[in-house]
Formats: C-alpha cells, sequence, structure tokens
C-alpha cells in the first residue's frame, strides 16, 4: 500500500493489526497498481466474453448482426485495454521518475531504509512493531497511538486523517481505496 503524505512525500505503509510502519522510496509506481489491474481484468473479461457469444452465435448459426456486433463489442474493449495500457504505462514511467527523484532527495537528507544488523532477510514480519524493529528508516504508527481515524473516499483517490494520542494529525491520500479499508480498521467502534 502507498500513500502520499500532508507534507508531499510518498510512503510505503505496511498494515498490521498493531498499527503500520511508513517506509519512504517508491510510493508513486505502486499507488494505482490495484486499479489498473482491474481495469486491465474488467476490460479483458469483457472482451473474452463478447468473443465467446460471437463465437457460439456464429457456431449456431444465429444472425450475422449479432456476429458483427459481438466482433465490434470484441475489438472495442481491446482497443480500450491498449488505451488504458498506454495510459497507465506513461503514469507509471512518471510516477517511476518521481520517485526515483524523491528517492535521491531522501538520501540526501539521510532517510534510507536498511535492514538492521541481524535482522532477518526472508522472513515476513507478523507485526507493524517487528517490521519497525528490524528496519532503520521506517516510522512506526502503533495502534496504540491512534485517537481517531477519518476516511475520506472520493472519485480518484481515498483521503484517510489519523489523530494521534500526543495531539499529532497524519493525512494520507491514495489512489487505492485500499487505503481507507485497511487503516479504516483503527477506528474506535466502541465509541
Amino acid at each position: 500500500m502507498s500513500a502520499e503524505t500532508s507534507s508531499g512525500a510518498w510512503r510505503r505503509l505496511s498494515v498490521f493489526d498493531d498499527g503500520w510502519v511508513e517506509l519512504p522510496g517508491f510510493a508513486r509506481a505502486m499507488s494505482d497498481v490495484r486499479r489498473n489491474s482491474r481495469n486491465v481484468l474488467r476490460t479483458t473479461g469483457v472482451a473474452v466474453l463478447a468473443g465467446v457469444l460471437t463465437l457460439l452465435s456464429s457456431a449456431l448459426g444465429g444472425p450475422t448482426w449479432l456476429t458483427a456486433i459481438g466482433a465490434l463489442v470484441v475489438v472495442a474493449a481491446l482497443v480500450r485495454n491498449a488505451w488504458q495500457g498506454t495510459a497507465a504505462s506513461m503514469r507509471n514511467a512518471t510516477q517511476l521518475q518521481q520517485d526515483a527523484e524523491e528517492r535521491r532527495r531522501e538520501a540526501a537528507a539521510g532517510h534510507v531504509v536498511r535492514m538492521r544488523p541481524g535482522a532477518p532477510r526472508w522472513r515476513r514480519a507478523s507485526s507493524a512493531a517487528e517490521l519497525h524493529g528490524w528496519l532503520e528508516g521506517g516510522e512506526l504508527v502503533a495502534a496504540s497511538d491512534i485517537v481517531e481515524v477519518v476516511v475520506e473516499p472520493g472519485d480518484d483517490t481515498t483521503r484517510v486523517r489519523v489523530l494521534l494520542t500526543d495531539g499529532s494529525r497524519r493525512t494520507y491520500t491514495s489512489p487505492d481505496d485500499a487505503l481507507g479499508r485497511l487503516l479504516g480498521t483503527f477506528v474506535d467502534h466502541s465509541a
């Protein structure tokens, strides 16, 4: 998961039951992978369905106008898929370039993520605290420090505002609606 912070920096968020860890570096390029995948799968599904219906209509001796419409739908879906793929590729190239520039700025400021000596390299962390303990350069947001989470879904982006016990606030914005689902779980439902 990745999101833009209120300071304009992009962070990868590793979310667990006990909170999340903010990590700098190459987050923009990951921000709309899920959305791009859904669009490609949806359009491909339409093309496959229209193709199957066209073949069935043709094989069963159906009307030629139905076959022609099915073929047009297949072509339109494939053109749409190609257009979306090209637009996504151009956007991803720009995002990778912006990520590289931000990473250089972060490195110059001393904000680089490194594994701590002795940290396991091939094991998945089971909690945010554990992952944070393995890394240098990540920032832990513990669930116990969260007072309020407000999820503001939008058409193209989701914004999540977080209030912490020390009075500080964090704002995350992402084109991936999973941001709201994941961070929204930290809302206190007992109040």
